[in-house]
């Protein structure tokens, strides 16, 4: 538990330290390329960091700032950050907590590949037990019960048959796993692919509570650049790569348009949870009375935390019972192997005596 309180804390003051030098970079008056490149280099690798890396460029050459932000590998939710950031003359702070979102996203996908890796080399290794015993081990005794003309219990006899189609089902346990891994790999990066992994178990939490966070996140960003709530809830559905919540933020806009309260659209759609509402809604009375939106995304703000703590609640659960389930198998079917191997033998010795 303390690792882990230190880890929190060091990528805390990580992202600390980033958002000070973002923004001492704009404020000073140095050139917005020196922020954007700097934002780029502590950015996990994709597409994001590769987009701000070619504005920098772009800029550096000498093309005007609204030219290389036209440039189409720029993700339209960062677009509209830079463009608003300028306008309001808060980039330093919008790249600062930009950074930390997409870092924070990215720690929790490795966080979840590192959970998952476990179970897989458990099984991994039972694969390799079994072949082993397939192999080298199990047609031996075969022959010899044959010999002898032992009875063989019901386990030895599907030992044996299992060790006559050995191969075929080592090769079929290594496709298994190779397939469920890189499957588990591309749902992670592809946003129509996703959705899936929501109905499963223990996993389907995580992804979920995920998705919500950086949802949130970047839509009390993207308010805090001025930018207009119907615009902003698409422009954060398309960034928070989750098609579902792509979805539901298009068709949650498509309401505020016609009138409805930001609380009631969310409300609406089953892709949202139920307790977002009440604190929404708290933020648009503060926001009405305040006459700015500086309410409203530190409501969005304040639920994004509380998913985050529900999201590293799921990490840890999945952490703690997923490793002792892979294990607990692979005993199980070691222990087959042995009882199914040594039964007969067993019997023979018991005979003789």
């Amino acid at each position: 538990m303390s690792s882990q309180s230190d880890m929190g804390q060091t990528q805390g003051e990580d992202a600390a330290i980033l958002g000070g030098a973002i923004t001492s970079l704009v404020a000073s008056g140095l050139p917005i390329e020196q922020g954007l490149r700097a934002a780029a280099r502590e950015l996990p690798p994709g597409r994001t960091a590769k987009a701000l890396a070619t504005v920098a460029d772009k800029i550096e050459r000498g093309e005007k700032l609204e030219v290389a932000l036209a440039d189409d590998t720029m993700p339209g939710h960062l677009r509209a950050l830079v463009v608003g950031g300028l306008r309001t003359a808060s980039l330093g702070r919008v790249l600062e907590e930009f950074v930390a979102a997409e870092r924070h996203a990215d720690d929790v996908h490795r966080r979840l590949m590192l959970a998952i890796s476990y179970p897989a080399f458990l099984l991994l290794l039972m694969s390799g037990v079994f072949a082993f015993f397939c192999f080298g081990v199990v047609p031996g005794f075969v022959q010899l019960y044959d010999d002898i003309d032992a009875d063989l219990p019901a386990a030895t006899m599907a030992l044996a048959q299992l060790s006559r189609n050995g191969p075929w089902m080592v090769i079929g346990n290594l496709a298994v796993l190779a397939a469920g891994w890189l499957f588990l790999a591309l749902t992670m990066k592809l946003p129509e692919l996703r959705t899936i992994l929501v109905a499963v178990p223990l996993l389907g939490p995580v992804v979920r509570w995920a998705g919500l966070t950086r949802f949130l996140r970047l839509l009390a960003l993207l308010l805090d650049t001025e930018l207009p709530l119907p615009q902003a809830l698409e422009l954060a559905g398309r960034g928070c790569q989750d098609s579902m919540l792509d979805y539901a933020s298009r068709k949650a806009a498509a309401s505020v348009r016609a009138g409805a309260t930001l609380s009631d659209a969310l409300a609406a759609r089953r892709q949202f949870p139920r307790s977002l509402g009440p604190i929404v809604h708290w933020g648009e009375r503060a926001a009405a009375q305040d006459g700015s939106t500086t309410a409203l995304s530190d409501a969005l703000r304040i639920t994004a935390e509380m998913f985050d703590c529900r999201l590293e609640a799921q990490l840890a659960l999945l952490r703690a019972v997923v490793p002792p389930l892979a294990f607990v198998f692979v005993l199980w079917g070691s222990m087959f192997i042995v009882s199914a191997t040594l039964l007969p033998m067993i019997s023979l010795i018991e005979r003789l005596t």
